[in-house]
């Protein structure tokens, strides 16, 4: 959808997901942050 970017992963055993929806309009940091904040819940977080 313009103006929204969506990004989401889930861990290799399945047991925890993150997705994040951010309202950007193509904006390369946005998306890299995004992208960071998943990787922080999913693998840094644990």
């Amino acid at each position: 959808m313009p103006g929204f970017h969506t990004v989401g992963a889930v861990t290799g055993d399945g047991g925890r997901s993150a997705v994040i929806s951010v309202n950007d309009n193509d904006n390369d940091a946005t998306r890299q942050a995004a992208w960071n904040l998943v990787d922080h819940a999913l693998c840094r977080g644990a």
